[in-house]
């Protein structure tokens, strides 16, 4: 609700709401040079495997309802990250990648009719960057801030939704040395989103299979959702624009009082790589890189196709998940999740890159009258 569409939190059942809970995260990236063409930045024929350690993502937010129509949240989660670690891998220089980015939002939704519901919020990020080789990079906090808006009009059977969410501007200054003894900052933007979705509700299955105790339960989510990429200040000069497409499935089963609900989503996105033979001079504007004993390095096509391989993972196209939730008392709710991204082999600038993600969380709903 928080982090998607704000317009949701009008959807509140009772008076407030607190969730509390944490997610752990790994990713595993790895890379080979290729023999015949390869990248100058690695040895020909190196494989490498990064060491990046996983992470732990707390989460938590409330809901409050102020009047009938209008509720307000916030919370605290993990609103995007990267990474990787090579340096102890033969045949790769010393590179390591960490971006951790935390947000903090505030949001609000009001019921304009019993049918359609308006939401907007705002979110701070608070950020740590550390993107290089060992010996030209620091780590450097930075901060930005995003809104978004939001709305859903329910239809009776079926319900639809939208959502934009402006950029998020984070810059890190004196982050890595561009030649002997200079250090320069790099600005990392999470970009615009746009999102579309529509969603079943219990009155279509009610409706249509009024004898079933099985579909009453049941609720189905497509959503589509557009990242702009090729505005994003840093990332735009190694990604491009990317569209993601989503499928939810939640079926309330019609035993144990009805206190027990299945999950599953799978989701599919669009190539984010940016085409070798359309990179640049340049990343975020920054035309050299200092390497220890080789001075001011260029920044060009084969630097950038090695930043692609060996710094920006994330390159999966399939995702699949699955979640449980379970109602202990009349207030409180406890929800698992698992998920596995996977399908993230590219290649680019003679570096072969294969990356998957896994992930799995547990929080804590209370929900009061």
């Amino acid at each position: 609700m928080l982090f998607g569409n704000p317009s949701t939190l009008a959807q509140l059942q009772g008076s407030y709401a607190f969730t509390f809970g944490g997610s752990y995260v790994s990713p595993d990236l790895k890379a080979t040079n290729s023999i015949s063409n390869p990248n100058p930045f690695v040895a020909p024929g190196a494989f490498g495997k990064s060491h990046l350690t996983a992470a732990a993502i707390p989460h938590a937010a409330f809901l409050q309802r102020i009047t009938p129509n209008l509720v307000l949240g916030g919370g605290l989660t993990g609103v995007s990250g990267l990474g990787s670690d090579f340096r102890d891998q033969p045949g790769f220089p010393p590179l390591i990648a960490d971006l951790k980015l935390f947000g903090a939002n505030m949001s609000a939704a009001y019921r304009i009719t019993p049918r359609f519901s308006l939401g907007a919020g705002m979110t701070v990020g608070i950020a740590a960057l550390q993107a290089g080789l060992v010996q030209n990079s620091a780590s450097v906090n930075g901060f930005g801030i995003s809104g978004t808006l939001g709305t859903t009009y329910d239809f009776g059977p079926i319900m639809i939704g939208a959502t934009y969410k402006s950029e998020m501007n984070v810059h890190y200054a004196r982050v890595i040395e561009t030649s002997p003894g200079v250090t320069s900052g790099l600005t990392f933007q999470q970009p615009r989103e746009a999102t579309f979705g529509i969603a079943t509700t219990p009155r279509l299955f009610s409706q249509l299979f009024p004898d079933s105790d099985w579909l009453k339960g049941t609720l189905i989510e497509v959503d589509y959702r557009f990242k702009n990429w090729n505005s994003a200040k840093g990332y735009q000069d190694v990604w491009k624009n990317q569209s993601v497409v989503s499928l939810g499935v939640q079926q309330i089963l019609p035993y144990f009082d009805r206190r027990l609900t299945m999950r599953a989503g799978y989701s599919y996105g669009s190539n984010l790589l940016k085409n070798a033979n359309r990179l640049g001079n340049t990343f975020d504007g920054l035309r050299t890189v200092n390497v220890p004993g080789a001075g001011a390095v260029p920044v060009n096509p084969a630097f950038l196709s090695a930043a692609q391989a060996t710094i920006t993972d994330g390159y999966w196209r399939d995702s699949v998940s699955i979640g449980m939730g379970y109602q202990l008392s009349r207030v409180v709710r406890i929800d698992t999740n698992a998920s596995y991204a996977y399908n993230g082999k590219v290649t680019t600038g003679g570096l072969r890159a294969d990356g998957s993600i896994f992930s799995a969380g547990m929080g804590l709903t209370w929900n009061f009258e």
